[in-house]
């Protein structure tokens, strides 16, 4: 069985945005958030066996704030693809690029939510409805595939397990 969770960076500083996208930082309330969701994969005993990450300042800080609460050291990859528009989806890029069961990617909107509609395109499952009407920052979104290979991946045998923002999150 494989599993992914998807990553939303934390909340961006937009003070003082000077038009570099790509080197943008992270605020305070972004910083506060990424922990309550550290905490929560913690708590839930949630492990990584690798980390697939956008090249960017904001997911390099956020996977960094995160993986504090990790109990172990995923080996981590930065994808060119998590952050430029290259046409590939996240699932294509998982297929591609993951090595290990249990994966974490940490990437941005619009790709994140748009890559779970492509996907999934199950508007009667309540956490795919949210992760695809507002994937906000920081948040999380789980799936489980019923293979042992990425590259047989599909959405007949997958299950999403959750979608949590960290507001969802009473810690």
């Amino acid at each position: 069985m494989l599993n992914v969770t998807f990553l939303r960076h934390a909340k961006s500083e937009w003070s003082n945005f000077d038009g570099d996208d790509f080197n943008r930082d992270i605020s305070e309330t972004g910083i506060e958030k990424t922990k309550k969701i550290g905490s929560f994969l913690r708590n839930e005993k949630i492990v990584f066996d690798e980390v697939l990450c956008s090249p960017s300042l904001r997911t390099k800080k956020t996977l960094a704030i995160v993986s504090v609460f990790f109990s172990n050291k995923p080996k981590v990859r930065y994808i060119k693809d998590l952050y430029y528009t290259s046409g590939k989806n996240l699932f294509d890029i998982l297929m591609l690029s993951a090595q290990k069961k249990r994966c974490l990617i940490v990437s941005h909107e619009p790709l994140l939510s748009s890559s779970i509609e492509l996907f999934f395109n199950d508007y009667n499952n309540k956490d795919f409805v949210r992760a695809t009407e507002k994937f906000s920052t920081s948040s999380l979104f789980n799936a489980i595939f019923k293979c042992d290979n990425w590259y047989e991946i599909s959405a007949d045998i997958a299950k999403i397990n959750f979608f949590k923002k960290p507001k969802d999150l009473n810690l």
